[in-house]
């Protein structure tokens, strides 16, 4: 009786580990072709580097420089997100089932997915021009007008 049910514990054991293991690398097979990598990437590359450099009273030396202390603190984003990504795989693995992994998985390999992980950081991009631009002077003139009542 001893035997049988250490046998069946490590069974479940064994399928437990394999099934979850499994679903891991779905999950890490879904940031693959989600391409979370790049996005960061292009972003600091089409929007802040511009910026920085259109920003008035920035030479080329300062520009330089700033361009430099950035590449750093990407530096450290990459040490920490590569830290991060299996944290964000057990997140993953706690709220998404292995179906759901693979629906998503399905849905950015088609055509239709492929093209959103295309547009997304032009789509990013565009939300935090938006925001500089218009929501936050918008924001400011608010906080003025309280400021003086």
């Amino acid at each position: 009786m001893k035997q049988t049910l250490l046998a069946f514990i490590l069974c479940v054991l064994v399928v437990g580990t394999t099934y979850s293991q499994s679903k891991q690398d779905s999950i890490r097979e879904l940031f693959r072709v989600m391409k979370n990598d790049s996005v960061t990437k292009k972003v600091f590359e089409s929007l802040i580097i511009p910026m920085m450099e259109k920003k008035q009273g920035m030479d080329s030396a300062k520009i330089a420089e700033s361009k430099k202390k950035m590449e750093k603190e990407l530096q450290m984003y990459k040490l920490l997100k590569s830290k991060l990504r299996d944290e964000m795989v057990l997140q993953y693995d706690k709220h998404f089932t292995q179906e759901e992994i693979n629906e998503l998985i399905i849905f950015y390999k088609s055509p239709v997915g492929q093209k959103y992980t295309t547009v997304r950081p032009e789509i990013t991009k565009e939300m935090i021009l938006l925001v500089i631009q218009k929501y936050l002077p918008e924001m400011d003139k608010k906080k003025d007008k309280k400021s003086h009542n």
